[in-house]
């Protein structure tokens, strides 16, 4: 389980490449609500893919404008970490304690699990730190579709920006 989410340039019109040539890829695993909820809080519109475990297996089309203000995002929480501790600091640790529910009750189903499972109790600084270890890598997958992008648009090819959320 867990969120697998790609992106792809895709030509509007014919051409006669037709390959699905990934331009970035993101993976959330499925009971990190701390990046779950950083990479759909900062895409604008994506979280509607959000299926809580993981995608839902839609794909969701983006404008370079999009992509550009998710970077953008990236970019005023990394400089600004007030802004971190009240746009997610606080969602997090709510949805963090009903994870925690969730992980214990899955663990007295299933007691062979803890594998899948992160333990331990984090201090907020170690929080704030895997946040914006979250956030670079959010902003490497955004500006990695934007390179792809820009270079198709450089042949004077006609695109989209697609991100399929599984």
């Amino acid at each position: 389980m867990g969120h697998d989410i790609s992106a792809y340039i895709k030509p509007k019109f014919e051409s006669n490449d037709s390959s699905d040539k990934e331009a970035a890829y993101f993976r959330i695993n499925a009971f990190n609500t701390k990046r779950q909820k950083l990479f759909y809080g900062i895409l604008h519109g994506s979280d509607v893919a959000n299926a809580g475990v993981s995608g839902n297996g839609s794909t969701i089309e983006f404008t370079r404008e999009d992509i550009k203000t998710a970077i953008s995002a990236c970019k005023y929480y990394l400089d600004d970490e007030a802004a971190v501790d009240e746009n997610f600091l606080q969602r997090i640790d709510e949805a963090d304690s009903k994870t925690k529910i969730f992980v214990k009750v899955f663990k007295d189903l299933f007691p062979n699990s803890s594998s899948l499972f992160h333990e331990g109790d984090s201090n907020l600084d170690e929080i704030r730190d895997e946040i914006r270890e979250d956030i670079i890598d959010i902003w490497k997958f955004h500006e990695d579709i934007l390179s792809e992008y820009d270079d198709v648009k450089k042949s004077g090819v006609q695109a989209e920006i697609q991100i399929y959320f599984g």
